[in-house]
């Protein structure tokens, strides 16, 4: 766990200043490193202390969901910290939620109805096929945590709890394929597979679960690229770093696949531009799983806000792993 939280983290935090840049300014003014990028003259420069190792709502999420698992897979105490992350700033590097996603923000406002009245088995049902333009990239990015959970079990099995765990936010079933290739390709890098070996087995389990699901036409056209094409290959311009879910995992996977190490990946995703922090965030994920997380600059660890609330919860899973599954 204390790879996919830094991992997430650090790539969220590298990306967050510059988040909704395009492109062609990320090549005029690169991101070098932690709170830092070049300008046009060349001339290292910091996006100011305030900003300088900052994490967004990515990170916050992935921390509800890692703190939720310590106590199994339950969509109740889930739906509360994301709650509580957006009422009352739960594990926010600002002590308020910031940087929130319209999605997000609207199906957690059915998720507070459903609380609050108690209709906790509602919760259970939230995923649904009928919004195809619900398919933001906010699941994906916090969705990394749920593999200690769901390593080993059977393929089946793995979905269900991916799309419930998915539905709180981004209910249509494009989101939750996404998170399930994202997870197997996780899960593959975990048994020591290399990168493109793991994306291949990830995207085969995909094509197959599709096909056992008998998902629509649309669902094969829209994850295309994922599940056939040499995306490593694909030239830059052809990838998109936008906030469209298939689009950001298309990106990460890229990021990854084409560059030798953690910083590489990271600093590669963030300086294409536009969702920034979550194509990091997302990256980060990934690539602190393949490389280690010896692989990730120490100072740019020492530079996250609010260092404390990663202590608490690596914490509480080397105690979680030393009894039991994980």
């Amino acid at each position: 766990m204390i790879r996919i939280l830094l991992g997430i983290a650090i790539g969220d935090a590298l990306g967050y200043p510059a988040q909704f840049e395009p492109r062609s300014e990320r090549k005029k003014r690169p991101v070098i490193g932690m709170g830092k990028y070049l300008d046009e003259y060349g001339q290292v420069r910091s996006w100011g202390e305030g900003l300088n190792g900052l994490w967004s709502d990515d990170t916050s999420l992935t921390l509800c969901l890692a703190e939720s698992l310590l106590n199994g897979f339950n969509l109740k105490d889930q739906a509360e910290k994301f709650v509580a992350w957006l009422d009352q700033g739960y594990l926010s590097a600002r002590d308020r939620a910031f940087d929130v996603g319209m999605q997000t923000t609207e199906s957690l406002a059915k998720v507070r109805a459903i609380l609050k009245n108690g209709r906790y088995d509602e919760l259970e049902d939230l995923a649904s096929d009928i919004d195809e333009q619900s398919n933001g990239n906010g699941s994906l990015m916090r969705i990394l945590p749920l593999l200690v959970y769901i390593k080993g079990k059977n393929t089946k099995g793995q979905f269900d709890l991916i799309r419930k765990a998915d539905a709180l936010t981004h209910p249509h079933i494009r989101s939750a394929l996404c998170c399930f290739l994202y997870l197997k390709m996780a899960e593959y890098i975990i048994n020591d597979t290399d990168k493109y070996t793991a994306f291949q087995s990830a995207r085969k389990d995909t094509l197959r679960l599709m096909e056992q699901l008998h998902c629509a036409d649309a669902e094969y056209k829209a994850l295309n690229r994922l599940l056939s094409f040499d995306l490593a290959k694909l030239p830059e311009d052809e990838i998109d770093s936008g906030g469209y879910v298939v689009s950001s995992l298309e990106a990460s996977i890229w990021c990854l696949l084409n560059t030798d190490s953690f910083r590489d990946a990271v600093l590669k995703a963030v300086n294409l531009g536009d969702d920034t922090d979550t194509t990091g965030a997302i990256t980060g994920g990934l690539a602190a799983l393949f490389y280690g997380v010896e692989s990730i600059p120490p100072d740019w660890i020492t530079q996250l806000k609010k260092p404390e609330l990663f202590e608490d919860l690596i914490s509480k899973y080397e105690n979680y792993s030393a009894l039991g599954p994980g």
